[in-house]
């Protein structure tokens, strides 16, 4: 409900028309009373909800595209709060600079206490760029964007590879940027993520940081060929032996950026056995 709630605040030029889309991927169409109290509450607010039943993120991203209607689209995730002037500083850069997507930075408000170690990971910290800085595709999700919808006659949909594992949206925009796509970045279009107490623990850290490192791998792979596995095989190997000693040393003195240390470690085991998870390369049966 804050996530559609900070929708309806919108600080909007009157040129500008809004229409909101709620794809729920549950089967057991939870998102449906929230989107019918919203209604109630902002009559105004052009609403459309639609259930997709296929699981999995690449399916719901597609469906929000097919739903949508305007020239531009920005997507916003339903555990994020977005600021008052988000939308209007999307649109403004990319007006300004001729960009096809626009990405502002997703900023993250805990659910609770926060213990040292656990901002030592900076595992919720995502980087961030002046305003107009051109992103690659390492840098471009779909939590904080708006883009053109001439980008999807480029760039495709979401590709139903990822819907299980996420990295659906880097690729998607990997492939808009070798179709020579602009990738702007909006420091000032802020939205906020939360963080519930399930995210704040050294288990979800590290299986978060051990599925990321097999992502990234697979992404490489899909992106660039199956001759990367090597690359990043190698990387991964590298990177076990780079943080060892610092992970042990942070460790045994008690310093809380051992956890730090230890993802690196944990994500570079994900890139080396990367290679025997069950994968297609782009454009291959």
């Amino acid at each position: 409900m804050n996530a559609l709630e900070s929708v309806a605040a919108q600080e909007l030029n009157r040129s500008i028309e809004l229409e909101v889309i709620v794809v729920d991927n549950d089967k057991f169409a939870s998102a449906e009373a929230i989107c019918t109290r919203f209604r109630a509450a902002h009559p105004l607010v052009r609403l459309s909800y639609v259930q997709e039943l296929t699981s999995g993120v690449s399916y719901a991203r597609n469906r929000c595209l097919r739903e949508a209607s305007g020239k531009w689209i920005a997507f916003l995730d339903d555990d994020e709060v977005a600021s008052p002037r988000w939308l209007i500083e999307l649109h403004s850069t990319a007006s300004a600079h001729h960009a096809d997507a626009v990405f502002g930075p997703v900023l993250a408000k805990f659910c609770g206490p926060t213990p040292d170690w656990l901002r030592a990971s900076r595992t919720h910290e995502r980087a961030r760029f002046a305003s107009g800085t051109r992103i690659g595709w390492r840098d471009a999700r779909t939590g904080n964007v708006l883009l053109n919808r001439e980008l999807i006659k480029t760039a495709g949909e979401f590709d139903y590879r990822f819907a299980k594992t996420g990295g659906e949206d880097s690729f998607f925009f990997a492939c808009a940027l070798r179709s020579g796509a602009r990738l702007v970045w909006c420091d000032e279009a802020e939205v906020h993520e939360s963080v519930p107490l399930q995210r704040m623990t050294k288990r979800w850290l590290l299986q978060r940081a051990f599925y990321g490192g097999s992502t990234f791998t697979r992404l490489n792979v899909a992106i660039y060929g199956r001759h990367v596995y090597i690359v990043w095989a190698i990387h991964g190997a590298g990177m076990l032996l780079i943080y060892a000693f610092p992970a042990l040393f942070s460790f045994i003195l008690g310093r809380p950026k051992w956890i730090f240390y230890v993802q690196k470690m944990v994500g570079a085991v994900g890139k080396l056995i990367a290679p025997f998870s069950k994968f297609t390369v782009y454009g291959q049966k």
